[in-house]
């Protein structure tokens, strides 16, 4: 989702209820699906420059054009990570960095002057690919960043507000922030999360456990083809070649790092994970 509202604003868009008749609101629960930016950023790579192209959008796009004039179109990327990281998330130079860079790759070899955005990620080398990818798809990325202060800043001020109204229990603004990269690995203890954060003890726990297992069982059938045909050993030596490119890359490098200290920080607040272990 996008928010580029006021925390107040998004804080009375959720635990507001716009029609009187159904009476006011118990609480919000929201589960937030996010990713490790790294990951995000390789995956996205790898799978659009498949041949055959899984999405033909890259056929036609620009590149370059997906980032937005900076403008304060995310104004709340420049306050700092954490107390700990006191360095924005992202700054207006971070993406004009960015844009120059796509537009460093972009046509400008003789043999790739007319070239398409997929013939780009087919002929590159993979870093500056992987480089060109990760310009178009920067969006989403900041996006994810962006919603996770947003939460943040609207769960502080429920929290506040809890305790100086004195409001019931249940009415309460809850989140629970889930990286997909954990979804992927441990299909059955992340629904049996989510179906115990949402329910609670409203749904027993032997049907949790069958919900859970019918869900790993139809992701593992649905997932095993795909395995097949892109993962192998030198796959995952590749992605993680990429990733440790992309973290020493001076353009990505420092942006996609204070994204995931922002996650981690966040993921740590909730209880979920110790800091590091955000893909494990």
């Amino acid at each position: 989702p996008e928010f580029h509202c006021h925390e107040e604003q998004l804080a009375n868009l959720l635990m507001h209820n716009p029609n009187p008749e159904r009476g006011e609101k118990l609480g919000v629960r929201v589960v937030h699906l996010v990713r490790d930016p790294f990951a995000m950023a390789v995956s996205n790579y790898r799978y659009h420059r498949q041949d055959p192209t899984p999405e033909p959008f890259v056929h036609h796009k620009h590149p370059c054009a997906s980032l937005r004039e900076y403008h304060g179109s995310y104004p709340i990327m420049t306050v700092p990570v954490s107390d700990q990281v006191s360095s924005p998330v992202m700054t207006a130079d971070d993406f004009e960095n960015i844009r120059n860079d796509c537009h460093s790759l972009y046509r400008t070899r003789p043999d790739l002057a007319n070239a398409t955005f997929y013939e780009h990620l087919r002929a590159l080398d993979a870093p500056e690919g992987l480089r060109m990818a990760t310009a178009d798809k920067f969006n989403s990325l900041a996006l994810m960043a962006n919603d996770l202060l947003m939460f943040r800043r609207v769960r502080q001020l429920e929290l506040i507000k809890a305790e100086n109204r004195h409001w019931q229990h249940n009415h309460e603004f809850r989140l629970l922030t889930m990286p997909l990269d954990k979804w992927i690995k441990h299909p059955a203890a992340q629904m049996e999360r989510f179906l115990d954060f949402m329910f609670g003890e409203h749904l027993p726990g032997k049907r949790k456990d069958l919900l859970a297992n019918r869900y790993r069982v139809q992701f593992m059938m649905k997932s095993s083809f795909m395995k097949s045909k892109i993962h192998s050993r030198r796959d995952e030596a590749e992605k993680m070649e990429l990733m440790e490119y992309l973290r020493g890359d001076a353009v990505f490098g420092g942006p996609l790092a204070r994204m995931q200290a922002l996650l981690e920080e966040v993921l740590k607040s909730e209880g979920v994970y110790p800091v590091g272990e955000l893909a494990s």
